[in-house]
């Protein structure tokens, strides 16, 4: 039996688009992850820097060395905000992502569902014809005999 199905090349399409559409969401969740493991740095810097100001306002230091810990927070704080501001643009791209791919795996899904049954139509008259060849031999069989 040779099964062709005639919307192979569709489904072939529609399954490059679902897996490059799960490429690119990949992609986003990589750059979230980037991005979350930059604020948490921001965030780990601040709180180095808190305590060597600490450190520091224990002995003897000059007032201009003082003024760096404010203007370095403020940066680093800023750093944050920009960077929460582009995780929630990419998670907002990763919602529209996620439909995307939803749609694409259903528009895969029911030609996927349309090629299995029409294998399993194609295969049950393949079957029905080998059964009635089987009974055709065998009625000629008892003809001869």
């Amino acid at each position: 039996m040779k099964y062709k199905f005639k919307l192979e090349a569709l489904l072939k399409v529609r399954g490059f688009k679902e897996k490059t559409l799960k490429i690119e969401l990949g992609k986003i969740l990589q750059s979230v992850g980037l991005i979350e493991e930059k604020i948490a740095k921001a965030h780990l810097d601040i709180n180095e820097s808190y305590m060597a100001h600490d450190k520091l306002i224990g002995s003897s230091i000059a007032g201009r060395e003082l003024q760096f810990f404010p203007f370095f927070i403020e940066g680093k704080n800023c750093d944050i905000d920009q960077c929460q501001a582009e995780l929630a643009k990419l998670k907002e791209q990763f919602e529209q992502k996620m439909a995307e791919v939803k749609i694409a795996r259903g528009e895969t899904k029911v030609i996927e569902n349309m090629k299995d049954r029409d294998f399993e139509k194609c295969k049950k008259e393949f079957n029905k014809k080998l059964n009635a060849d089987l009974e055709e031999l065998f009625i000629m069989k008892k003809k001869i005999s």
